[in-house]
């Protein structure tokens, strides 16, 4: 009896339990298996786990990353069921539990992992920069559908020499296509830069010369070694260097015959300088006196720095210009510059992964700097004008679900105005009605 219990107690189950196995056991010399109830056995999954099921899938995270929408497993459940993944009873709340716990399954086995930013939820983009995306999405929208002007895109980049296929990934890292594969040791870079131009659509495409397709401007092209200074390639680039750049990228232009430029650039700061002469906020009290008389701008003999550079600093803001923008109206152009955190709206950005794919697919542990340098120029002379003009209207169709997304945006706002409105004017009336 007493080896009875401590059996029982080892079990962790009851004396009734115990006696059942034991008293089957007497019976038969056997005992029956059972599956256990809970959590501890493999589920089936009401998602099939083809290739296609996979592939729909990560196509809508992708669609879902060109407007920033943040996207949890009730999403994907319904996309699943629309889809015809999934069958299941929209009207029973036991169907849609276990549907919703098996896409959870699925995705897990995937490698999507859950996340949050901190203080929310979902991914919010600042109000300034969703200001900046609208306003960039209307004009670029417009400018293709006008398509009476050459839109040039520019950007910088680099290579490492050790950068193996796909170091950089522009969509969901679960994709075998975009696998990161990043060397332990990166070794020295190459710095380049470049712009892209769109097709001539004014002429037809069969009268169209080579200059009038969408190509890589080879005569923009700037490669260069990049020093230490900074971990941001960004900073291999300075504010001397970028506007005599610019000055070749005009010329270029000129010797296309092309005028009145949509150029596209991105964010970076050295694309915002303003001339040497421009007042500091780090000069001394008589430089800004000085420069407050040559600017008419009044002001007190005893007034502090902190009221001078106040005063300079509006007066800087409302009138003067970054150089690029000075060169753009000496030249005929126009500036436009790309929102932040939408990489995906600039099409170079896709020539560039294409380009140091090529470069990095060639890679092997005995590569040399020297080689990079050769593989990569070789790429950027063999780039076609099919691979450019690909790139482009990958953008601008990333660009135009962007503005149907705004749109839809806007129409839902309008309508809940409306709504509160209405409510509103029925407020009204009841509290004169009261009165």
């Amino acid at each position: 009896m007493r080896r009875e219990k401590k059996t029982v107690k080892l079990l962790f189950r009851s004396n009734k339990f115990c006696g059942e196995i034991w008293t089957e056991y007497v019976t038969s010399r056997s005992v029956s298996e059972t599956n256990l109830t809970g959590n501890r056995n493999k589920k089936s999954s009401l998602v099939p786990d083809l290739l296609f099921v996979t592939s729909f899938i990560q196509k809508f995270f992708r669609d879902r990353r060109v407007t920033h929408t943040w996207t949890v497993v009730r999403d994907v459940m319904d996309f699943c069921i629309e889809s015809g993944f999934i069958d299941v009873d929209r009207n029973d709340p036991k169907q849609l539990q276990a549907a919703l716990r098996s896409v959870q399954r699925f995705l897990k086995r995937k490698g999507y992992r859950r996340g949050k930013k901190k203080g929310m939820m979902c991914y919010k983009l600042r109000a300034e920069n969703i200001r900046k995306r609208d306003l960039y999405t209307v004009r670029m929208v417009s400018l293709n559908e006008e398509k009476q002007r050459r839109i040039v895109y520019m950007d910088e980049s680099y290579i490492h020499k050790n950068y193996a296929r796909h170091d950089d990934s522009l969509y969901d890292p679960n994709d075998e296509q975009d696998v990161q594969v990043k060397a332990q040791h990166k070794g020295s870079r190459y710095c380049f830069i470049a712009a892209i131009v769109d097709a001539d659509y004014t002429i037809p495409e069969e009268f169209r010369e080579e200059d009038q397709h969408a190509h890589l401007m080879l005569d923009t092209l700037d490669v260069f070694v990049g020093g230490k200074r900074t971990k941001d390639y960004h900073g291999m680039f300075d504010t001397k260097y970028f506007q005599e750049w610019m000055g070749k990228l005009f010329d270029a232009l000129g010797a296309r015959g092309i005028s009145n430029a949509v150029i596209v650039m991105e964010n970076a700061r050295y694309h915002f300088s303003l001339p040497e002469s421009t007042p500091k906020g780090n000069w001394k009290k008589a430089q800004m006196q000085k420069a407050c008389a040559e600017r008419g701008i009044p002001y007190n003999a005893n007034d502090l720095k902190c009221v001078l550079w106040e005063k300079l600093w509006e007066y800087n803001r409302l009138n003067v210009l970054p150089v690029v923008k000075t060169m753009e109206l000496e030249r005929g152009h126009e500036v436009v510059y790309s929102p932040p955190h939408h990489s995906d709206l600039q099409p170079i950005e896709l020539v560039w992964a294409n380009v140091k794919g090529d470069v990095g697919r060639q890679h092997t542990t005995n590569t040399t700097f020297a080689q990079v340098l050769d593989r990569l120029n070789n790429s950027f002379t063999n780039l076609q004008s099919k691979t450019v003009q690909g790139c482009i209207n990958k953008a601008n169709f990333h660009l135009r679900k962007l503005y149907e997304h705004i749109q839809a945006l806007e129409d839902v706002e309008e309508s809940e105005n409306e709504e509160i409105a209405g409510e509103n004017d029925v407020s009204d009336e009841s509290d004169a009605n009261d009165e």
